[in-house]
Order: structure tokens, then sequence, then C-alpha cells
């Protein structure tokens, strides 16, 4: 498994669960009028307005953390040896947005220069200015994963579609 081409191919088939998982939680909220869900991820999420329009909104760290934990999963090898070849970027959005903390920043995972964005797609949505790869900074991953409200129900459905 220490092939970079399998990581890639591996990361290609997850990330449509990815996707397709973000879909059926946002179809299945609907927005703070219509869920029920407690533990619904979408609930810090753009004060818990209706996703369905735009899915991918404001998930791209979390799309990208659970993509990388599907890799882990699916891969079956140690930490370490995913960490030579499976690298989590990011940098400043795109669209300027900002929050308290400073710009609002786009993650995506790369694998030896092979690009993997799971929530791209809310810039296409959105018609917003499209992300670039370049310029950017490793991120280092800390021993908790952070916003896990919004990560683990994410994690949790797309495992049970593999």
């Amino acid at each position: 498994m220490s092939n970079k081409h399998s990581f890639v191919s591996i990361a290609n088939d997850l990330m449509s669960v990815v996707r397709n998982s973000i879909e059926e939680l946002a179809t299945e909220c609907g927005g703070k009028e219509l869920c029920s869900n407690p533990t619904c991820m979408y609930h810090t999420v753009q004060r818990h307005k209706d996703p369905r329009p735009n899915p991918y909104l404001d998930l791209c760290y979390t799309s990208t953390m659970v993509l990388y934990h599907l890799i882990e999963a699916k891969t079956k090898v140690s930490k370490d040896e995913i960490d030579k070849y499976v690298k989590i970027r990011r940098k400043d959005g795109p669209t300027g947005r900002r929050n308290a903390k400073g710009v609002i920043k786009h993650f995506w995972i790369d694998i030896d220069g092979e690009i993997f964005d799971p929530s791209y797609l809310q810039y296409v949505i959105g018609k917003t200015q499209l992300p670039t790869y370049d310029n950017w900074d490793n991120y280092k991953k800390s021993k908790k994963t952070l916003k896990p409200e919004r990560v683990k129900p994410l994690l949790a459905h797309s495992l049970l579609t593999l």
C-alpha cells in the first residue's frame, strides 16, 4: 500500500462518498425550522440556515478532515506512511470572507501533487471566485480534531455508506 498511486485511487473513490454524505445530510437537515436532529452538523454552520441550496458552504475543513480520516480507515497502514504521501494544505479562502480569527481558510488534500478538494463545489454553486492551489502552507493536524460537532456526524454517515 505504500504506493502513491494507491492513495490517489482510494482518495478518488472516497471523494464521492464524502460529497454524497454532505448532500444527504443537507437534505435531511433542511434548516433550523425543519431540522429535528440534535446532533446535526449544520447547527453551527451559517446559523443553521437551510443548507440545501449549497450544502458544501463552509464545510471546507470538515470535508477535508473527513476525507483524511476515511483514507486512514480504508488504507490500514501506519499514520507515518499516510503522512508521507497525504498532506493537508490550507491557504486564505478565495472569497476573502473573514471571521473573528481573520480570513477564512480553504483546506484540501494533496497526494504528491494530486489535489482532492471535497468542498470545491461550494464555490461553483455560489458562483464565487474559485480557489487556487498555490502558495499554500501545511496544516499541522492537532492531536484532536477541531470542530468535532461537524466532523463526527459527516464521518459517521460516510463510514455507513462504505
